[in-house]
């Protein structure tokens, strides 16, 4: 045997690291598939090496520090030209060059056990030391099973293929463990590496292993031992209300794989198939028992899948809110109840009859006793479900087609006592004196994504969370409102929600928010005439003439953690009079707040950073400030504060305007409004805040202010802002 001098590795320490070493190492350490001579272990690799380094993937660093020190002169002459190139660029070793890997002219430097996992060790703290340069903002913050998978994938595949990478990134961010496990199946799929195979079968089960034991296969040609029967029948059957599996029955089964989606897919449960994520997955479809709610009535109390269940209880509380809204009080519309004739679990169809004002029996769209408006507030309550599309609501009704609620279908008549539409009638002569079927919205729920995040239900009645008062705040109002000394307040707000950002001094505070105002301002808007304006903010205010800039979660000069559904906004009004700057802050709510009623189905407006032109305006002898150009909007569905990704976005042009709170807690107060906290009593800040425009500065009914929203996120303490003109 020949011995070498070797570099020693230090156990470095993973910084930020919280996943599991040992599993990484072992990972490599105790593989069946490596051999001390490097070899082709895929069509499309590179040479795999005993570290479990594949050569055709790996990077400089790694290869000279880590992997090349082990071999000879020669034996390095030869790996060397095998180097990043992987499939065809690939040869294999020729009989000359294999004797000096198979002992009969040189032999591969021998490390022992412990000096192999240090080594292993050290390329792992490498690559994740390189990785935190690029990605700590989210691989620290990630949980320690996400950085494990993390790690070993990377150690596999290397920087190569960075659309996978990027893909492999993205589901272990969601933090969820069978989307991970999903995206690791697909690595396992696309690869002929036995090697690769058993590692990502390794992570899965590393991940989701624990919670279904199997020692073989279930299914239609599995092994289907009595053991793994069982196991599988008390999460199918148990857990989820499926048909129990027998050695000779697996239709609960083939019932199940229809639901997510796998109809076309063997019915087989392997370690650690697609089959196996969906059915340990938290939102695995579950089998529940009707029941009635409020508006949901089922025509049969029956089994349904809790997909549907779910989409339709939820539905119906919508539907209850748009109902009880202030915005529908005054309008006179029937309540009725959805009711659900006809549901096909598997396929996640249902029928749902259409309202109507006193008829007892189901009726057609063209009876004078359709609820039409009634449809369309059902329709819309329909929409607002994540699970619903559009294109999967049918009804026979032209005028919720042309409103975009649905699309159109034709109607259906009776052929031996089953209504059916006409390119279903197995004697189609008979179609035109068939007797007419009644009409009903037809409803195809889309299956849920796979997930280890179960879907919660709405409850059936919302209950309304008082928020915290804001007392520190609420006492600095009043002390500044009187005059008084409010240095040990400031102090004492300053504790609780940290210390202020802003300067103190008149012109320098003001100056500071002009600064913040230009240089986080978008770069155009349109005003009231349809012209883009370029110069939004001038560099030097003019004379007299009033911006305003409000900053949603910003409180008193400091960012405010959450300001849903209390006065946690503030709006300055910011201008330059005779050379000296103003600044007027007003303790404000530029969204809506928590509240059982719904304005509007597609939920509350949430204002988005940008511009917008208000307008004096005086109306019933109230001098007020109304919109004149469009504003963007989120929607909030739910009413929880929370915006995500697939929340409808809209640019809104009228109804916004200024106004005052009427109580602590904003509710819908703050609905279109941007609403100064205090009433509208003559001391009132909204009061004040309309008399400084009108009084002080002279703007009378006609004259425009412009409002820039910005997001408390973006602003940094200490950044270098321009001083504002003066």
């Amino acid at each position: 045997m020949i011995s070498h001098q070797i570099e020693e590795h230090s156990q470095e320490k993973f910084e930020g690291f919280t996943g599991s070493e040992p599993y990484l190492v072992n990972r490599v350490t105790n593989s069946n598939h490596l051999t001390n001579i490097p070899f082709t272990h895929s069509q499309m690799s590179g040479l795999l090496c005993e570290m479990g380094i594949d050569l055709g993937r790996c990077d400089v660093y790694t290869y000279y520090n880590y992997v090349d020190p082990r071999y000879s002169e020669v034996q390095s002459r030869i790996v060397s030209k095998r180097l990043f190139k992987r499939g065809n660029e690939l040869s294999i070793f020729d009989s000359n060059e294999i004797k000096y890997f198979d002992g009969t002219q040189d032999e591969i430097r021998s490390y022992s056990s412990e000096k192999k996992e240090l080594v292993i060790r050290s390329i792992y703290h490498s690559l994740w030391t390189k990785s935190l340069t690029l990605h700590s903002n989210w691989l620290k913050e990630i949980e320690g099973y996400g950085q494990t998978v993390f790690l070993s994938w990377l150690y596999d595949y290397g920087h190569i293929n960075s659309r996978r990478f990027n893909r492999i990134c993205k589901a272990i961010k969601t933090g969820d463990k069978c989307i991970i496990s999903k995206e690791l199946l697909k690595d396992h799929d696309d690869t002929d590496s036995l090697y690769w195979k058993e590692n990502r079968l390794s992570d899965i089960a590393y991940l989701i292993g624990n919670r279904l034991e199997l020692t073989g296969s279930v299914g239609a040609g599995g092994t289907n031992e009595t053991s793994d029967i069982a196991a599988v029948n008390e999460i199918l059957n148990g857990k989820l209300g499926f048909d129990a599996l027998t050695t000779s029955n697996f239709d609960g089964l083939e019932s199940f794989l229809k639901m997510v989606g796998l109809e076309n897919e063997p019915v087989l449960l392997t370690k650690y198939n697609l089959a196996y994520i969906w059915l340990v997955s938290e939102n695995a479809p579950k089998i529940v028992q009707s029941v009635d709610t409020d508006l949901v009535k089922f025509g049969v109390q029956t089994d349904v899948l809790n997909w549907v269940y779910d989409s339709l209880k939820a539905t119906g509380i919508r539907l209850g809110h748009t109902f009880a809204s202030k915005l529908y009080a005054d309008e006179t519309i029937t309540n009725f109840e959805i009711e659900v004739k006809f549901i096909d679990s598997e396929n996640l169809k249902v029928e749902i009859s259409i309202p109507r004002a006193t008829s007892q029996g189901e009726i057609r769209t063209d009876h004078p006793d359709y609820n039409q408006e009634g449809m369309e507030y059902l329709l819309q309550a329909m929409c607002a479900d994540e699970n619903i599309i559009v294109q999967n609501i049918g009804l026979r009704d032209t005028d919720m087609a042309a409103k975009g609620l649905c699309n159109l279908i034709g109607e259906r008549r009776e052929e031996s006592g089953i209504s059916k539409f006409r390119s279903d009638f197995s004697v189609l002569t008979a179609w035109d004196s068939a007797p007419l079927g009644p009409d009903r919205i037809h409803l195809t729920v889309s299956r849920n994504g796979l997930s280890d995040v179960s879907i919660p239900q709405l409850a059936t009645e919302e209950k309304e969370v008082q928020p915290e008062e804001l007392d520190a705040s609420n006492q600095v109002m009043e002390a500044m409102k009187n005059g008084e000394d409010i240095s040990d307040l400031m102090e004492s707000y300053s504790l609780q929600f940290g210390p202020s950002w802003a300067p103190d001094g008149g012109q320098e505070r003001a100056g500071y928010f002009i600064a913040m105002m230009k240089n986080h301002s978008s770069g155009t808007y349109v005003d009231q005439n349809g012209v883009e304006q370029t110069s939004v903010i001038p560099t030097i205010l003019e004379n007299g003439k009033p911006y305003l800039l409000g900053i949603k979660n910003w409180l008193f000069d400091r960012p405010f953690s959450d300001g849903y559904n209390v006065y946690g906004d503030t709006i300055y009004l910011l201008y330059s009079l005779n050379n000296i700057l103003h600044c007027s802050a007003y303790r404000a709510s530029i969204r809506p707040g928590k509240s059982r009623s719904y304005t509007n189905i597609y939920g509350d407006a949430i204002p988005q950073p940008g511009h917008t032109l208000f307008e004096i305006d005086t109306f019933l002898g109230k001098t007020r400030l109304r919109q004149v150009t469009g504003i963007n909007v989120v929607r909030d569905r739910e009413k929880s504060g929370n915006l995500d990704d697939s929340s409808q976005c809209e640019c809104l042009d009228i109804n916004y305007k200024f106004g005052f709170g009427k109580k602590n807690t904003v509710g819908n107060d703050a609905n279109r409004t941007f609403c100064l906290y205090g009433g509208n009593n003559a001391s009132s800040p909204y009061e004040t805040f309309i008399s400084e425009l009108t009084n002080t500065l002279g703007y009378n009914d006609g004259d425009t202010v412009l409002l820039t929203i910005i997001d408390e996120r973006y602003i940094l303490p200490g950044v270098s802002l321009d001083e504002g003109g003066v």
